[in-house]
């Protein structure tokens, strides 16, 4: 099996309504992303410096599966739906995305 991220860099539109983007995200959009089969994880983080050609914002979704382009266009056809249903927000800007295979993996020693 397949693991994979991917990452997405995002901006809110609307500094004054920061926390509205925040709370989309958090518990409208990554539950969507997550029905999904094959995403199996998100996480969100916040830039600690912004600069003005980043995302003050990054998701990483963990991916497991063995049919990547499968995967994206079930993923692709659950977004389309979830937009039909005013699921999908105005005030997010994506700066930047990327699918990243992965290649190596160790934990850290108890």
């Amino acid at each position: 099996m397949g693991k994979y991220i991917l990452k997405v860099e995002a901006n809110c539109k609307d500094q004054a309504r920061e926390a509205e983007f925040n709370d989309w995200y958090n518990n409208i959009h990554i539950p969507d992303v997550l029905e999904t089969k094959g995403f199996v994880r998100s996480i969100r983080y916040e830039l600690l410096e912004p600069a003005p050609d980043k995302g003050r914002y990054v998701a990483v979704h963990e991916i497991e599966t063995d049919d990547l382009d499968d995967l994206f266009a079930r993923h692709g056809a659950n977004m389309k739906n979830k937009e039909s249903l005013g699921r999908i927000t105005d005030l997010i800007t994506v700066t930047s995305r990327g699918i990243y295979k992965q290649i190596y993996s160790r934990e850290a020693k108890s």
